[in-house]
Formats: C-alpha cells, structure tokens, sequence
C-alpha cells in the first residue's frame, strides 16, 4: 500500500511539474523530463529506503541492528541496480537539456540532498534541529572561497567543504545535544541566523547578499 500511494504521489507530481514546463521546454522535452521525475522519484525511493534506512539508522537506532542482521538474499544486487540505472540516468540527461535546465535540475538535487540529511536529523534521530542549513553554508561557502581564492579543484574542495562543515557540526553537537525539543531548536535556529549573519555581510570575503561568482566547475 505504501508503494503504490508514493508511485501515485510521484506520478502526479511529475505530471503537474511536466505540466508547467510545457510552455518553456516545448512538449517533447517535457515528456522526457516527465519522464525523468517519474523514473527517478521511484528510484529515490527505493535506494532511499533501501540504504539510508537500513544501514544509517543502525547507528542511531538500537533495534535497526537486530533487524539488519537478517536481510533478505538479493538486497546489495538490487541497490547495485538501482544505483547503475540512476548514474546512466544522470549521464543520459545532459544530451537533451540545455545549460539552463541543467542548472535547475542540479539546484533540485542539492536542496534534495539537503532534504535526505535533513530527514535522518529530525525523522530517524528525533533532534528537532533547525540550524541544518547553517551546516550547508558552511560547506558551500568553504569550497567557493578555496575554489576563486586558492584555486582548488572541485574534487578537492568539495571534501575539504564536508570536512570543515562537519568540525562546526561536532562543536555544536558538544553544546546543543544536551538539549531537548523546543530549546534545541531555539539554539540550533540561533545558530543558523549567525551563519546568515555572518556570511551575508563579510562583503570583502564572501561578496555579502551578491554572493560568489566564477565557482570552478568539476571536470575530468
């Protein structure tokens, strides 16, 4: 029953976001990106469910590790072929989309990116943490500046992003995992104002509201 209600939600989703396209995409590229929503909706899904629920909340959850220890035959091939079907889907897109509707789908999948992790922090851990943001700022400005300052790769930045992000995220969690409920958010949410705060007027640093330009590009 809760397959079918997500594979109805993400058919009429994607219909009405098809829907919308039509007068700037034309018809047929906005089938195929109908397409593209329906295929990876059921995909999200399925490795959402298969991997992030069955290996993240074994950490977090003390029952998830009894359950995971009986896992049905086949589970890691289906992950591997969902997995391969979603990298040719992101390989095969670029050939039909210009630049601009790249850059909304690749604006899609970082704030969906953002949505998972949110997802494991509220949903599956129970902390009613809304400094998460702040976090992502962190890690986004980090690499902008290392990229236009210092001239890092985006393989390299992008990591070096994650990690100083992370270090900000474990000296909050010393503080605020004391907390509980409504004074978590209030401190986790105080937190995330100040990151605005601060990065929104550093104009010789981070360009304030304009934001950074000329972002290095990942290539191979």
């Amino acid at each position: 029953m809760r397959i079918s209600s997500h594979i109805k939600t993400v058919l009429i989703g994607s219909l009405w976001c098809g829907l919308l396209t039509i007068p700037f995409m034309g018809v047929w590229k906005a089938a195929l990106f109908i397409v593209v929503l329906i295929v990876s909706g059921i995909l999200f899904r399925a490795m959402l469910v298969a991997t992030v629920y069955h290996k993240i909340t074994s950490f977090v959850i003390a029952n998830a590790v009894r359950n995971l220890k009986i896992s049905p035959v086949g589970r890691n091939d289906r992950q591997r072929l969902f997995a391969l079907i979603g990298v040719i889907l992101l390989l095969i897109v670029p050939i039909f989309l210009n630049n601009y509707y790249l850059d909304i789908l690749t604006l899609a999948l970082l704030y969906a990116l953002l949505a998972v992790g949110l997802n494991i922090t509220v949903g599956l851990t129970g902390l009613l943490d809304l400094g998460y943001a702040g976090f992502y700022g962190i890690g986004a400005y980090t690499y902008a500046l290392l990229s236009t300052r210092l001239g890092f790769s985006f393989w390299l930045g992008v990591p070096l992003g994650g990690i100083v992000a992370t270090i900000f995220g474990f000296l909050l969690g010393i503080i605020t995992l004391r907390l509980r409920g409504d004074y978590l958010a209030i401190v986790t949410l105080g937190f995330v104002q100040i990151v605005y705060l601060i990065l929104n007027n550093l104009d010789k640093v981070t360009n304030g509201p304009n934001g950074i330009l000329q972002i290095g590009q990942p290539s191979l």
